[in-house]
């Protein structure tokens, strides 16, 4: 993209001029058009002759292969560990879609957190005093506390897709598709605007490249788990690369664990912060996180035709699941066990919906107590489904696909819970993000951070 290419050579990206300036940006970003990738070897000569500006060009059959790292690029005035510390750039082949180059370029991620990351930035806690005395007060938070928002990234990416018509999508001057990260954003910086707002803020992601989710123990255990889902839509993985870098510029910390589902790194997280005596939301549409709701713990569901006029959210905590479901919370996995869900291919018992489900659950208990009281369930054809093997069987592995993991024991979560706070970017990082909303023509977008920025991320 031709835009890229510009935003990278005038070196509004970075505040400190280099002579390799974004090499793997350029590359990255100009394979987001079809048709168009960057010749990386040429590229790559000029920043070693110290030339400018450096642009985007059409992609010949060049087989020299470059590989980003914050060490291979050092000056840099910002961090390439993520999302390009593992890119494989320079590629032979032609790159003819997003799509294409997405399966040709592992789309690879790391928790922003660590020895790795570089830039220096302040956290909320070391401004809380300053701003209270400048304005004269006390800054309040929840109890007193820290409160953790976990963001489900592709639930909301895909939810925002699906919610936009063709003739109702977002395109810039030149044609590309923003539509994905205008929407992803939007909540997101709603989660930011909060009043108090977080302390402390991670995005979440599932694992997988190449387009296409990636396997879990839950494939390995039934081989149609999720089985009738389509390719990544061509749209989430144009907006991917743009989104990542957007999110490493505003430090927000990412978590993306090959062979675990978001949803069980949201869990895992969310208990643990939960335990440690944090406040915690999960920003997502996703109705499996209704097991895991307990005190301390809601959900933020993206706001519906039936939200209340100028609220972002529907919250959602263990009050607002009983007075739905008329169950408990933690009951929810084993009614998903019974009934199955579609959406995931979970196959749940035959001739068993949520009604029934519910039913059973509220007079046996659990799903243990169902199967052994099978005998005893009045409607003849649930009776004898879930006294037979295979009734049994669908709701022992139905069972095992729908219950969320939390207390995944991996060294990507085991980081100190206060690598997630929310933080205020240094001044290279603030000007990098924002122009890139600027050149995205994201301008609201783009004055809402800055709001955010001004107010050291206070509303």
């Amino acid at each position: 993209m031709q835009a890229w290419a510009r935003f990278v050579a005038q070196q509004r990206f970075c505040t400190i001029p280099p002579p390799k300036v974004a090499l793997a940006s350029v590359a990255m970003f100009s394979g987001l058009v079809p048709g168009s990738c960057s010749q990386v070897s040429k590229l790559h000569a000029a920043a070693e002759a110290n030339t400018a500006p450096l642009a985007a060009s059409r992609c010949g059959n060049s087989t020299n292969r470059m590989h980003a790292t914050a060490n291979s690029v050092p000056s840099l005035g910002f961090s390439l560990r993520f999302p390009f510390a593992r890119l494989r750039l320079g590629d032979s082949r032609r790159c003819t879609s997003p799509m294409q180059w997405q399966t040709q370029h592992e789309y690879s991620s790391a928790p922003l957190t660590g020895a790795g990351s570089a830039t220096p930035s302040v956290s909320l806690a070391a401004l809380d005093a300053s701003h209270a005395a400048v304005a004269g007060v006390q800054p309040q938070r929840p109890n007193g506390g820290q409160r953790l928002v976990l963001v489900d990234a592709f639930a909301l990416l895909y939810r925002v897709h699906h919610g936009f018509k063709p003739e109702h999508r977002l395109r810039t001057s030149e044609g590309l598709d923003t539509t994905i990260v205008y929407g992803f954003l939007k909540i997101l910086l709603a989660v930011m605007e909060q009043a108090p707002p977080p302390t402390h803020l991670a995005v979440v992601f599932d694992s997988g490249s190449g387009g296409l989710k990636g396997k879990t123990f839950r494939h390995e255990i039934y081989a149609g788990y999720k089985g009738h889902r389509q390719r990544m839509p061509e749209e989430i993985a144009w907006a991917l690369p743009p989104l990542t870098l957007l999110l490493e510029q505003m430090r927000i910390p990412t978590f993306k664990v090959p062979g675990l589902e978001a949803d069980d790194i949201i869990a895992t997280l969310a208990v643990k912060s939960v335990d440690a005596g944090f406040l915690v939301e999960i920003a997502s549409p996703d109705k499996d996180f209704n097991q895991i709701l307990r005190p301390g713990l809601e959900l933020l569901r993206p706001a519906t035709s039936k939200t209340k006029k100028g609220e972002t959210f529907n919250r959602f905590n263990c009050d607002s699941f009983r007075e739905a479901f008329d169950l408990e919370p933690h009951q929810f996995a084993d009614v998903l066990a019974l009934m199955g869900d579609a959406s995931d291919n979970v196959p749940g018992v035959k001739g068993v919906g949520e009604k029934i489900s519910i039913a059973l659950l509220k007079e046996y208990g659990d799903l243990d107590n169902v199967l052994a009281n099978a005998d005893k369930v009045s409607r003849k054809q649930v009776r004898e489904t879930l006294l037979s093997d295979d009734g049994i069987a669908a709701a022992r592995l139905s069972s095992r696909l729908v219950k969320l993991q939390t207390d995944i024991d991996v060294p990507d979560l085991r980081v100190p819970l206060d690598t997630m706070r929310l933080q205020l970017p240094d001044e290279i990082n603030r000007t990098n993000a924002l122009g890139l909303l600027r050149e995205l023509e994201l301008k609201t977008h783009a004055d809402r951070l800055q709001a955010l920025y001004d107010g050291a991320l206070r509303s």
